[in-house]
């Protein structure tokens, strides 16, 4: 496509030749299409990704292209607040595309008012559903673990005023500037300009960061410690305090929003949710935060935390929701559950043992660059396709899978296939 200036809007020859690029990819076999408009999706610079420039319309048109291919799907990640306009793209995304779309993702963090949050968010289905629509929630069963730094920024580029511009400038020239103390002082004042109502008020919230990762020597005694308490404890400043032990590293120490969320209530909640038939058990970012996002044990959690431990869910009610329902979601052939002539997709797992360990730094992706990693606790057994691939908890060396193919390996989806009549009951009040 030709070039045009930032934040400017598609062309019709340019969003012609976007939807046929998208009708392509479909033909040869992608699942379906994904977008963002999410205001913490910045590119390497610090600027709004692409497509947080697009229209309504431009978004919408894409998922008409989606409806004309068999067994494929669609997702936008909005802005988590739905503000006004919100709710009408997801619904006319879904009624242009005739599929369901789900959206990423509806989490539970010890907030006092979780129930209402959840209540306005599983609203916009609602609203969908009543106008012939549907909207499914990707809801996460754990308090992820974010893992914030200032050299990427992620996030933290999502409080107001000069944090945006922060990460945009080049690093020698941002470690230089956050050392003075009239950059700390504005800093300070347009992170107080969060709206509390927002869901990402916690990356405004200075005090409430716990210190994760530290090279320097000299910090390593405030690893597991919230910077509001160490403040408090030396007579400083928290912002003052997270970026001095940013800068000792290069800006490569990690801190991580203090959530909450870790308590039965929460899980009774969650548990309510998963249930809900406007939800998705998952969450979805197509692998751009392993450094930063520990969310991603989801159905050893659900199994450890959500049956075992705090008694939310049954383990059968646990299991359909992760595999039968998501299959039928995605509109899997021949999937989802154990069944004569499905694919012989098993896992085996002690449901006294299994979990997840301990998250750690795993240095195995191109350039010994980092991930964030946890082991599975308690899976002997897995099948793909009826070969055995791990065995006692080793891998087999045996590599049975294959790449699905929309059409295919899967099938269109009814706008009304995940209703089951199951809506829980959240206050709103």
């Amino acid at each position: 496509m030709g070039e045009r200036a930032v934040g400017e809007e598609a062309t019709p020859d340019e969003l012609e030749e976007m939807k046929a690029l998208l009708g392509r990819s479909l033909a040869e076999g992608a699942l379906g299409f994904s977008s963002t408009i999410s205001p913490t999706h910045n590119d390497a610079e610090g600027n709004p990704v692409p497509s947080r420039w697009a229209s309504h319309d431009e978004i919408i048109e894409l998922g008409r292209v989606v409806s004309q291919y068999e067994g494929t799907g669609l997702e936008l990640l909005p802005n988590l607040e739905f503000g006004p306009g919100i709710p009408e793209l997801i619904t006319d995304l879904s009624i242009a595309g005739n599929r369901p779309v789900n959206w990423n993702a509806l989490a539970i963090m010890g907030w006092p008012d979780a129930r209402q949050r959840a209540a306005k968010l599983l609203a916009v289905t609602d609203y969908a559903r009543s106008r012939g629509g549907e909207v499914i929630a990707l809801t996460i069963p754990c308090t992820p673990a974010l893992f914030l730094n200032y050299v990427a920024g992620g996030v933290l580029d999502a409080n107001p005023g000069i944090w945006r511009e922060i990460f945009k400038w080049p690093l020698q020239e941002r470690i230089a500037r956050l050392k003075d103390p009239a950059l700390r002082q504005q800093m300070r004042e347009d992170a107080a300009k969060m709206p509390a109502t927002s869901p990402i008020v916690f990356a405004s919230e200075l005090d409430n960061y716990e210190v994760v990762v530290v090279e320097a020597e000299q910090n390593k005694k405030y690893v597991g410690r919230l910077t509001g308490d160490i403040a408090r404890e030396e007579g400083r400043d928290p912002l003052d305090v997270m970026l001095d032990i940013a800068l000792d590293d290069d800006l490569l120490a990690a801190f991580a929003p203090n959530f909450g969320g870790y308590d039965q209530d929460a899980f009774e909640l969650r548990g309510e949710l998963w249930r809900d038939d406007r939800t998705l058990i998952g969450a979805s970012d197509a692998g751009a935060h392993v450094d930063r996002l520990d969310a991603f044990a989801i159905t050893t959690t659900v199994l450890q935390k959500g049956v075992r431990e705090h008694g939310v869910v049954t383990l059968e009610e646990a299991v359909y929701q992760m595999t039968g329902r998501a299959a039928r979601y995605y509109g899997l052939i021949d999937r989802g559950l154990i069944q004569t002539g499905y694919h012989g997709d098993i896992v085996v797992f002690d449901e006294a043992t299994v979990g997840r360990g301990p998250t750690y730094a795993r240095h195995d992706l191109p350039c010994d660059q980092m991930r964030l990693y946890a082991d599975a606790i308690g899976i002997d057994h897995v099948l793909v396709n009826g070969v055995e691939i791990v065995r006692h908890g080793e891998h087999t060396g045996k590599l049975p899978g294959k790449v699905l193919r929309s059409g295919k390996d899967s099938r269109t989806v009814p706008l009304d296939a995940m209703r089951e009549a199951r809506v829980s009951t959240l206050e709103t009040a």
